[in-house]
């Protein structure tokens, strides 16, 4: 036997010999874990050597990770039994891997468990072929999910055949456009389906796209009536490893594009324009105005059947006072080639006259001539009056529905630019909040709304009321020009508040304070007109409340 061999270890010939990484610790205490054994896989691995042999685990790691690994030898400790756990690890080039670790503590002659050794197996291999499978089986479910969804709710006829063309399934389009139930499809010949001078050609559909060269057919699909359906059809092969196992035939229904195209087939444009936008009502007119076509739509959105539509005078479904606007887009559309939208009131046969959104798209013959325009028409009216509630709601306050801030704030700033001459007067409610700690939030709002209006018809009909929040009002007084007029406006609004007060069956005393600023002066903008008109409500606040005080360049006299 070689001498250099025997002089080698056996422990440590099978150790290194084996390709599972070997780690041998001895356990003095749990903060006392020292490394006495490491197998030259592992340091291969781990980028750990020889140095590391007597050192305590957070010698040769750091806190952290000794941590951890203090924390799985003090399982391996008290279970007994062998431990398994996966761990991930960082090699000495920096390339992550995945292990699973066999923990199992030694006896030594005095029963204690002295010595733990963990045998790590590298399970990277195993770990990146689970996460490539579960990723092919994401994948397989999104696309089948994709399929199953494009395939149900396809508005076009999609039937599967097999190699014969004997029908395997279909969509729920198949149905409606055959009339046929889909249980009484499956296993009959597709060809059996389509008009005699189609049957013949299947076999060729077939054969082109097996070929992987489909093209689009026109056919005649027969319904169950026996009514023949123009469609166009295509035939997509489906493979399975390279084999042809079947085919799509996908089928659109034509009538309505055939019907158009029969009447317009000169014009390749026209004919795009009216296949692109048929969810909207569309209309065709000549030069003259004159409707030559009307889709079937114009029956859903505006209650007249085409033929009906067709027979109204030249433009009279637009409103007299849009009509104006209308030609004059027309006219601009026609001599810049391009297309024009305008919004505008067109008749429904029973609501009347109903706002739309009009699309012109003229059409130009080969010399540039122009010969037709396209409208396409939508129903508009709810979308404007969302439109209109929104800018409502914008600018007036939601409670009293008098303008708020943001309307206030433009308008003033309007006066004051054209040198109007008026008042600001800034009003609170006094004592408000004892009224709502007493009686409520729902008492309070009514107070609120009640105020508000006392307050408008205290006014004059050009004056002003505003909400400012809370119960903060202010009036722009316009008939006010110099201080008797608004003390008279003030004295108004004062025997208004003094009336009765009786809210949600509660006796009330309610009054209010109220600071004036006159414009316009020097330098005056709506930033320090507000302020003047605060300054003067806080003197009369201070001075016992329900009060006027005007400030002015000259005025300062209390009521």
């Amino acid at each position: 036997m070689n001498a250099d061999f025997e002089a080698i270890p056996f422990a440590q010939i099978v150790m290194d010999g084996i390709q599972e990484m070997v780690f041998i610790v001895k356990i003095g205490n749990m903060s006392s874990i020292t490394y006495e054994f490491i197998s030259k896989t592992a340091m291969e691995n781990t980028g750990l050597d020889e140095s590391a042999l007597g050192k305590t685990l957070r010698e040769v790691h750091g806190e952290k990770k000794a941590a951890h690994l203090e924390t799985l030898y003090a399982e391996a400790l008290e279970s007994r039994e062998a431990v398994w756990f996966k761990d991930d690890y960082y090699t000495a080039g920096g390339e992550k891997r995945w292990s699973s670790t066999r923990m199992t503590a030694i006896v030594n002659e005095a029963k204690k468990y002295t010595y733990v050794v963990s045998v790590v197996k590298d399970i990277t291999k195993e770990k990146m072929e689970e996460a490539e499978k579960n990723k092919a089986w994401k994948q397989l479910e999104e696309g089948t999910s994709r399929y199953r969804s494009l395939f149900e709710k396809n508005g076009d006829a999609i039937f599967t055949v097999d190699t014969a063309g004997r029908i395997r399934t279909g969509n729920l389009a198949v149905e409606k456009i055959s009339g046929y139930k889909m249980s009484d499809l499956i296993g009959t010949d597709l060809a059996d389906y389509l008009a005699v001078d189609n049957r013949v050609q299947v076999a060729d559909y077939l054969e082109k796209a097996r070929s992987d060269a489909p093209d689009d057919f026109r056919i005649h699909l027969v319904h169950v009536s026996g009514k023949q359906i123009g469609c166009l059809m295509k035939m997509i092969a489906i493979k399975i490893n390279g084999q042809t196992t079947g085919y799509y035939a996908i089928l659109k229904d034509m009538t309505e594009l055939d019907k158009l195209a029969s009447k317009y087939a000169g014009s390749e444009e026209r004919f795009r324009i009216i296949a692109e936008n048929a969810q909207d009502v569309i209309v065709l007119l000549n030069e003259l105005g004159e409707c030559l076509y009307v889709s079937p739509s114009c029956k859903t959105v505006y209650g007249f059947l085409p033929d009906e539509a067709i027979r109204m005078r030249p433009f009279s479904f637009i409103h007299p006072n849009d009509l104006a606007r209308l030609e004059a887009e027309f006219e601009q559309s026609v001599s810049s080639g391009k297309a024009c939208k305008v919004r505008l009131r067109v008749l429904h046969q029973t609501k009347g006259w109903i706002w739309s959104e009009l699309h012109g798209t003229p059409v130009f013959d080969d010399q540039n001539q122009f010969i037709h325009k396209v409208l396409i028409l939508r129903d508009v009216t709810q979308q404007r009056q969302r439109e209109r509630e929104l800018e409502y709601f914008a600018y007036h306050d939601s409670l009293t529905g008098l303008p708020n801030r943001r309307m206030l704030s433009e308008r003033l700033t309007a006066e004051i630019d054209a040198g109007t001459v008026f008042a600001l007067m800034v009003l609170d409610m006094d004592d408000f909040k004892k009224i709502n700690d007493e009686w409520g939030h729902e008492t309070g709002d009514a107070v609120i709304l009640e105020f508000s209006k006392r307050l408008s018809n205290a006014i004059g009909k050009s004056d002003i009321a505003a909400r400012l929040g809370g119960d903060e009002f202010v009036i722009l007084l316009f008939d006010a020009d110099t201080e008797e007029k608004v003390r008279a406006a003030a004295d108004k609004i004062h025997e208004a508040l003094e009336r009765p007060w009786l809210v949600k069956g509660i006796n009330l005393k309610v009054a209010a304070s109220m600071g004036v600023a006159l414009a316009p002066f020097e330098g005056v903008d709506a930033s320090n007109l507000f302020k003047n008109a605060d300054r003067a409500l806080y003197e009369v606040k201070k001075s016992g409340k329900n009060y006027l005080k005007i400030d002015g360049p000259n005025v300062k006299v209390p009521r």
